[in-house]
């Protein structure tokens, strides 16, 4: 045994020696000229030192070279464009690059090198005119030049860093569709890409950039996947590829208004920061930590986040954009000094030239301030605005979505199966050089995995036994308490199950019971909408409406509790004013009081065993009732805790309704009647009913209370829309609203047009 490992281990090293003699043979073909070394080492390494003295030793050693292509003038300005490129010396760097655009016209260009030097060249130019004011459409025609002149054999990097500059510039153009399609192409490049073609720095660092792209033109849904793709690699990626990837997690937590988790982000960033030692984002990390605190209310950190900016700025000499005075703004506003808190939001940030993202993120700003001053027709213009965003979007971007996506990438494969015939030729000697090394090598391990199985074996055979008898009785133990845990799952399971199946019975039974909303819209009205949206499966709000002759009844009622307490109650009563609406004259039907006045003494007595038993009880309802003639239009309303929001003539009439629950039991309060307010209405004229769901959710900047003056200053503001628009109006002004914050009760909004 010992003399066969001893022969395979020789032989494997024998073999192991003749491969990397051969290896280094074929590392020695493809040597770099002096040319290749200097550039690499400005463009990757950014390695400037003694820049002078190196360029003269390099145009020396290139004169007496016969076999140059080129003129050794041509490469050093070459050379020297870079240098000042990297140098930030954009003037320079472009009147060399155009220097050498120009020999190269005249001289024999048909070699790599040249391909090269070109698209260098090209892509230096396009570089200064993408950062130059008004300069996007010479910056795209000079990356295309650098595009088609990147050798066939170039390198996927540069490939992708041209298509991104591009991109960059179709977006700011306003060209969206064909920023999206170079986005895609680097997708798939990158997607296709191995780790010898690209690092996993650098990998993470385009995804980064695809991400910000499409935040620019918010596509949410193409930043997502970008950042899915980049934290898979994040782990073996360096610092400064981090912070890149969690500075654009920030930007799409802005966009959903996840503020809490762009403040833990922007955490993380800063923490990196002071790890590597660079500085140079700083003052931006701060303006976005004020933004996420000054949109969760919290004005001390805003104000400290603020003056640290202002610091910040001046240690780096950053130059500060648009969210800056955007913090300015939303401090001031917080500190209610609304006066010059509006220059900031407004004038500070209107001559910025900037992407979808950076309207977004101001008309956030901008909305703010309107709903803090109860501007809501100004705010209510700037949600339209908003919409008409999101539908461009949809139409100009998101069509071009997974179709062109799958091109991209097939067209890509076809360009890589054209280069790999293109290129096969010259690799095919050292490809069969590496295969008889990796053969050899191949037969050697073989041979030394067999006789390592042969001599392994017999002290596995052992030791598997003993485990195997270990393993017997944790099995029979294993099997008892599996058996005992399946029977309390079931248990558990089939608990669930029934009481999973009553709750989803009583929504069936609960919505059974109410009208269907659409029926409401065969009546002789103009129109109508009802928004209701429970806090669980069943709730305590319920709407109830009828035809009684010309009369048209409408209730809106808030139950004690919610879930299945509050549903329990909300059939009582709904059948209760079923049994009411039989029993009634049409007279007596057209005064809603009497309804209220009947509803309540009937709850009382329904309810009378059960306060026997368990002594006061608080169950009853907030409830309005409207009666509308529909023959001359006199509405008649009756309110119990409840108001009812008229519109007559285009003015507000708000009826406050009596300060007594149906159901209540307190003598002194009982005293006090049930009243209705009569209204002669005109066609147009409308009229709104809703529960406390709506008016006390928190939410806003400050997690306040909506209450009901906000709601009236609402209904001022968009009572003249059609009622099919104000039902959607009135459901996202909902949603807005509460942001991150919990619905707190059921919710339920009508509204009718005479």
């Amino acid at each position: 045994m010992r003399l066969l490992l001893s022969l395979v281990v020789s032989v494997s090293l024998a073999l192991a020696s003749v491969g990397c003699g051969r290896d280094m043979d074929l590392h020695g073909e493809f040597h770099t000229s002096g040319y290749e070394e200097l550039r690499r080492g400005i463009i990757e390494r950014c390695d400037t030192a003694n820049f002078s003295s190196r360029l003269r030793e390099f145009v020396r050693a290139n004169k007496s070279d016969a076999s140059n292509d080129y003129l050794p003038e041509a490469e050093a300005d070459a050379l020297r464009a870079m240098y000042y490129r990297a140098a930030h010396d954009s003037l320079n760097a472009v009147n060399y690059a155009h220097k050498v655009i120009s020999s190269l016209e005249t001289q024999r260009r048909d070699g790599r090198k040249g391909s090269q030097m070109l698209s260098d060249m090209e892509f230096i130019v396009g570089d200064v005119y993408t950062w130059t004011k008004d300069s996007a459409f010479r910056g795209i025609v000079h990356f295309q030049r650098s595009l088609e002149n990147i050798p066939l054999d170039g390198l996927t990097m540069q490939h992708v860093q041209v298509r991104l500059r591009l991109a960059r510039l179709y977006c700011l153009e306003g060209d969206m569709a064909s920023s999206l399609a170079h986005v895609c192409v680097v997708e798939a490049m990158v997607d296709t890409a191995t780790e010898r073609s690209m690092t996993y720095d650098e990998m993470v660092r385009v995804y980064s950039d695809c991400a910000s792209l499409a935040l620019d033109i918010c596509d949410r849904r193409q930043a997502e996947r970008m950042l899915t793709n980049a934290s898979a690699l994040l782990d073996k990626t360096g610092d400064s590829t981090k912070m890149m990837y969690l500075m654009q997690v920030v930007r799409l937590r802005m966009i959903y208004g996840q503020f809490s988790q762009a403040s833990t982000a922007l955490n993380r960033i800063e923490m990196l920061m002071n790890k590597t030692g660079d500085h140079r984002l700083l003052a931006d990390v701060y303006v976005l930590q004020g933004l996420s605190r000054s949109r969760m209310g919290e004005l001390l950190w805003a104000e400290q986040y603020l003056a640290r900016s202002d610091t910040a700025a001046q240690t780096t000499q950053r130059k500060l954009r648009s969210e800056y005075y955007l913090l300015r703004g939303e401090v001031k506003m917080l500190q209610r000094d609304m006066q010059a808190a509006k220059p900031f939001l407004f004038d500070s940030v209107a001559g910025d030239r900037g992407t979808l993202y950076d309207g977004f993120i101001v008309r956030e700003s901008q909305r703010s301030f309107y709903l803090s001053q109860d501007s809501y027709e100004e705010a209510y213009e700037l949600l339209q605005k908003e919409r008409k965003t999101v539908e461009m979007l949809l139409n100009d971007i998101f069509v071009f979505g997974d179709r062109k996506r799958a091109e991209v990438k097939q067209n890509l494969d076809d360009e890589r199966s054209r280069q790999f015939i293109a290129l096969s030729a010259a690799y095919d000697k050292s490809n069969r050089a590496r295969y008889n090394v990796m053969l050899g090598s191949l037969i050697g391990v073989v041979l030394l995995l067999i006789a390592s199985i042969v001599y392994v074996r017999r002290a596995a055979d052992k030791a598997k036994r003993q485990v195997d008898d270990i393993n017997a009785n944790l099995r029979q133990q294993l099997g008892t308490k599996i058996v005992e845990l399946e029977k309390q799952k079931t248990m558990l399971q089939a608990a669930q199950t029934r009481m999973s199946d009553s709750i989803s019975y009583a929504e069936h039974i609960q919505r059974s019971m109410a009208p269907d909303p659409n029926v409401l819209n065969s009546f002789p009205i103009s129109g109508s909408f009802i928004f209701y949206s429970p806090l669980d499966v069943v709730s305590g709000d319920f709407y109830w409406f009828t035809r009684k002759d010309d009369n048209l009844i409408v209730c809106c009622a808030d139950c004690t509790g919610h879930g299945v307490p509050g549903a329990f109650m909300s059939m009582i009563a709904s059948t209760i004013l079923n049994d009411i609406c039989d029993r009634m004259s049409s007279r007596s039907f057209a005064d809603p009081s009497a309804i209220l006045e009947d509803l309540d003494r009937i709850l009382i007595e329904n309810l009378a065993h059960n306060r026997t038993v368990t002594g006061a009880s608080k169950d009853g309802l907030d409830v309005s009732v409207t009666v509308l003639n529909l023959l001359n239009h006199t509405l008649t309303v009756a309110a119990a805790r409840r108001p009812v929001i008229v519109v007559k003539g285009g003015e507000i009439v708000v009826v406050k309704g009596t300060k007594r629950s149906v159901g209540e039991l307190d003598p002194g309060i009982r005293k006090r009647k049930f009243e209705s307010t009569t209204f002669k209405l005109d066609k147009g004229d409308k009229f709104y009913q809703y529960t406390d769901g709506y008016s006390d959710q928190f939410g806003g900047m400050n997690g306040d209370k909506m209450k009901n003056s906000k709601i009236e200053k609402f209904i001022s503001a968009i009572h003249g829309d059609d009622m099919d628009e104000q039902s959607l109006t009135i459901q996202e002004f909902f949603i807005q609203w509460k942001g991150d914050f919990p619905q707190t009760d059921d919710v339920l909004f009508i509204g009718i047009e005479v």
